[in-house]
């Protein structure tokens, strides 16, 4: 026998069970039962690099300092001298950089002064003198002299003026100038579209 007729209103056919979790609707886990999630990685995304300003007044081998550290412990951590309490670069900066060496992007840090460039692997950055392991200092400054760390490895001499003419700042509040000549702080750079790979010198006598 045919049901009653559907009065204007009624709900005609059938609806899904709303899934209640509660009194009240409450928002699922994004990630329920705590499986690791792979980040994509978009194919064109370009990857911010560090640029830093060093001098040798007060240590001539500064480089070779650092060089021996990494090839006993595969590592060293270069500083920024700096006032405690102080900042080198920006929480934003930071951010998007850490972002990356998540992510597994292969970024570089030059270490750049006049007639003298080296390219590095950057591993790791950090603001915090506690994340700083002793043992991969060069020993002849203290973390509480600094306030930006940078562990690197791979240290690869470029030609002398290789940052000037294939490296372009990255922009910020402040105008900078669109060369590495300009950065008077740890400045985020990129490799301008013209760049070719950077040539390795020949190593030096000992």
């Amino acid at each position: 026998m045919p049901g009653p007729t559907p009065r204007c209103g009624d709900r005609v056919g059938w609806w899904p069970p709303t899934r209640r979790l509660g009194p009240i609707h409450a928002r699922q886990p994004r990630n329920p039962g705590g499986r690791k999630r792979t980040r994509w990685i978009p194919a064109n995304r370009e990857p911010v690099h560090l640029l830093l300003k060093w001098s040798a007044e007060r240590n001539p081998a500064t480089i070779e300092d650092h060089r021996t550290v990494v090839r006993a412990k595969g590592a060293v951590w270069w500083a920024k001298f700096g006032a405690p309490g102080t900042t080198a670069i920006s929480d934003t900066r930071l951010t998007v950089i850490r972002r990356q060496l998540h992510d597994g992007l292969e970024t570089h840090c030059y270490l750049y002064r006049k007639g003298e460039v080296w390219r590095t692997t950057l591993e790791d950055i950090t603001s915090d003198p506690a994340q700083v392991q002793e043992e991969l200092l060069p020993g002849y400054y203290d973390t509480s002299e600094c306030n930006l760390f940078v562990r690197l490895r791979d240290f690869q001499q470029l030609e002398p003026d290789w940052a000037l003419e294939h490296l372009t700042l990255v922009p910020t509040r402040t105008r900078w100038r669109s060369r590495a000549r300009s950065a008077t702080r740890p400045a985020p750079c990129r490799y301008t579209s013209d760049s070719s790979p950077p040539p390795r010198l020949p190593p030096k006598s000992s």
